[in-house]
């Protein structure tokens, strides 16, 4: 039971991270209006 409740949890929270790394991606990029290669180039010194 506990076994998984945790795996439940963790693949919960999995869930979340990818949703809200790919909200923040858009985001960033529509933002921007650029790529994110360009941010790349943008910050090499």
């Amino acid at each position: 039971m506990l076994q998984t409740l945790a795996l439940a949890v963790v693949a919960f929270f999995q869930a979340v991270y990818a949703v809200v790394d790919l909200g923040y991606t858009l985001y960033r990029r529509s933002a921007d209006g650029t790529d994110e290669r360009d941010e790349s180039r943008d910050g090499g010194d």
